[in-house]
């Protein structure tokens, strides 16, 4: 609303909340249907505090990762994270005879949520990785992935503002004091 925008636009720091909305689809309800039909149920600790509490375990993407690659033949598992993980985890488990549903993808129309995925993560596989590192190496790093002290992105445009050399040496010199000043008071 208009008077959140306000209290925005005079912030001085924003703090961000830390989750990714693809986590925010999982439900108590899909739980307990996926645990009916003898599923154990994984979750990406993004999830809203009742998914992570229900479930079976959570866990970084590499817990899950790990848990589902060391499990015995036969097991099932319903895991709610991001779709495209999700999707090739399931692809390597059912080389070990390991089941992996995506725990957003209840097979009951009274379940109305699919399990998404995200544009972002969906990038990152090797071809994308060989091209940044490369361009890395040629010292061509594309200009929206450079980040410079103070830049900021216009939350209704979208567009990077970026402060000058000047500017941004401030913000340098700051940043160092703040961390100067919180290795002393730790090392005292």
């Amino acid at each position: 609303n208009a008077e959140q925008q306000v209290q925005c636009d005079r912030s001085q720091l924003i703090l961000w909340g830390g989750f990714c909305g693809v986590h925010t689809v999982f439900s108590q309800k899909q739980i307990a249907y996926w645990h009916d039909q003898g599923y154990r149920v994984l979750v990406h600790p993004e999830c809203p505090k009742t998914v992570v509490d229900a479930a079976d375990g959570s866990g970084s993407t590499r817990y899950l990762w790990d848990a589902v690659m060391d499990a015995a033949a036969g097991a099932r598992f319903a895991i709610g994270t991001e779709g495209h993980f999700v999707n090739n985890l399931r692809e390597q488990a059912a080389r070990k005879n390991v089941q992996v549903v995506n725990l957003a993808d209840v097979p009951d129309p009274n379940f109305p949520s699919m399990g998404c995925g995200c544009a972002t993560m969906s990038r990152n596989d090797p071809p994308h990785l060989v091209a940044i590192l490369d361009l890395l190496r040629q010292g061509k790093a594309p200009t929206h992935n450079r980040v410079q002290p103070g830049d900021s992105v216009n939350e209704r445009t979208g567009f990077r503002d970026r402060l000058s050399r000047l500017e941004q040496q401030e913000v340098v010199r700051y940043a160092r004091q703040s961390l100067e000043t919180m290795i002393a008071v730790t090392e005292s």
